[in-house]
């Protein structure tokens, strides 16, 4: 059965975090009594559109299984109420422009494909008795494009240099993007930076950075997980199945999102500054989801397992 159809949604009053006492270029605040006021605005709002496939088969010469593929874009002011972390999900660079702030959700992914196919293997007749029989291969495909980098700058110029410490942008300051150049290394790795420095400039001291909130998108995501199982019935109500199951069997290399605080190659009056790697990657997504080994995203694993049903 094959199915397409058109998934969408609208929030609106949605919950974000602003600095309702944000101070000027030299520090100094609407109301110098407080520092930073924490306000939680039901001002934010976001859409999900997205073009939905799927195809399901069942038991069509021994294949069963489904594919799915969905082509969507998220789109909202704040993806979170709050920062956990630091994780410029909510806070803004600039509480006084809000609209500044519309773009990608930091969980936007544009293109995801998946499948998942198991395979009844025929009597094999050269096998001998219960050896062949009950034989079945399953894998589960998954693949998809990068999601949002919150890109910020290492070193907060949203204020002149004054005694207060305060910095409009309260350190989500984001660079400046050069037009014309790449700011994806053509030939990234971990260790050298996903990001191309060059592309980046510092704000002059006083402002805030032209680049959009969330906008470029980091590495995609590909898995084959893999699964071979026979089941043996030992008597008419005792069964034993042995399973050998294999995730990311090829062993794909798979990674986190760059490190987003980045110190831009180039300087406010358009100088190189010398700034070395830029979005170096630490981690695969099973370790930056808390679950190291076992979440997607992880080396190959291979496990082996035994069940007796009675």
């Amino acid at each position: 059965a094959f199915q397409v159809g058109y998934v969408g949604s609208k929030g609106t009053r949605l919950t974000r975090l602003l600095d309702a006492n944000q101070p000027n270029p030299f520090g100094i605040r609407p109301n110098p009594n407080f520092s930073f006021e924490d306000v939680l605005a039901t001002v934010s709002s976001s859409t999900y559109h997205s073009l939905q496939a799927s195809f399901r088969s069942q038991n069509w010469h021994g294949f069963s299984g489904f594919t799915s593929y969905i082509f969507s874009k998220s789109l909202d002011d704040a993806s979170d109420g709050i920062d956990f972390n630091f994780a410029s999900a909510a806070l803004p660079q600039n509480s006084f422009n809000l609209h500044a702030e519309h773009g990608p959700s930091t969980f936007d992914t544009r293109h995801r494909f998946t499948a998942a196919l198991d395979y009844a293997v025929p009597e094999i007749n050269r096998l001998p008795g219960k050896l062949s029989q009950g034989w079945t291969l399953n894998s589960i495909v998954s693949v998809q494009s990068g999601r949002p980098i919150p890109i910020i700058t290492s070193n907060d110029t949203s204020a002149f240099f004054n005694p207060f410490f305060n910095t409009q942008s309260n350190f989500h300051q984001r660079p400046n993007l050069i037009p014309g150049v790449s700011p994806v290394l053509s030939n990234w790795t971990p260790a050298t930076g996903y990001l191309n420095p060059l592309a980046f400039q510092q704000p002059a001291d006083g402002t805030f950075g032209n680049l959009g909130r969330d906008a470029i998108f980091g590495p995609g995501y590909w898995d084959l997980d893999f699964s071979l199982a026979k089941s043996t019935q030992i008597y008419e109500r005792l069964n034993l199945q042995i399973r050998a199951e294999f995730f990311n069997l090829f062993n794909h290399p798979n990674f986190a999102l760059p490190n987003g605080t980045i110190n831009p190659g180039v300087n406010p009056d358009g100088t190189l500054s010398g700034a070395g790697f830029a979005g170096v990657i630490t981690q695969t997504p099973d370790v930056a989801q808390g679950n190291p080994g076992l979440g997607g995203g992880g080396p190959r694993v291979i496990q082996f397992g035994l069940r007796l049903s009675f």
